[in-house]
């Protein structure tokens, strides 16, 4: 009698935000506190490579932590200011706007349980990238509703992040929904 189960989830109401990818858009957005194990460098290295195939992109990285101003330095070392938003901590609602803006939501961490991004991204109907680790497998399903990487790998965030760029809308659009 003492004991009392919570689910974790999200709210029921973000389904009914949840609308279909504008097929012009090249955005990426992360969600996550600013420290090493949510793998940010990892991510910037990733956009790098994108930058000197010549492909047009943003990231939004949602979040405030001590690594702020060294990811803002390595943004300019890297010459990303053009493709890199160091948005800050900001509301939910605005969190949720930015993914709605969005054609995918990314995670470069090493360390994860079973995060809620995930799922507030898939109720709002956006496919993932995210590593192959901890919870995060019994949410996605590779190429189904997002892309599984090996954690710590440039190489394959990379390709991940020019495979959503380079999938037909329609194809994000089911991914999204199969969220």
């Amino acid at each position: 009698s003492k004991i009392h189960v919570v689910h974790c989830g999200v709210e029921k109401s973000l389904l009914d935000l949840g609308r279909p990818i504008d097929p012009n858009s090249n955005i990426f957005i992360t969600v996550g506190r600013l420290v090493p194990a949510k793998g940010h460098f990892l991510l910037l290295d990733a956009a790098a490579r994108l930058v000197k195939q010549k492909i047009n992109f943003r990231v939004i990285i949602i979040g405030d932590g001590p690594l702020m101003q060294p990811l803002k330095a390595k943004v300019n070392e890297l010459m990303l200011g053009n493709h890199i938003e160091l948005a800050g901590a900001i509301s939910d609602e605005e969190t949720h706007n930015h993914i709605l803006a969005s054609r995918c939501m990314v995670m470069s961490s090493f360390a994860e349980g079973l995060p809620s991004t995930i799922m507030e991204s898939f109720a709002l109907r956006r496919p993932v990238i995210v590593p192959a680790i901890a919870g995060i497998p019994e949410l996605v399903s590779h190429r189904e509703n997002g892309w599984l990487i090996p954690a710590g790998n440039i190489d394959a965030l990379a390709l991940a992040l020019e495979e959503a760029l380079r999938t037909p809308n329609d194809k994000l659009n089911a991914m999204g929904n199969a969220g």
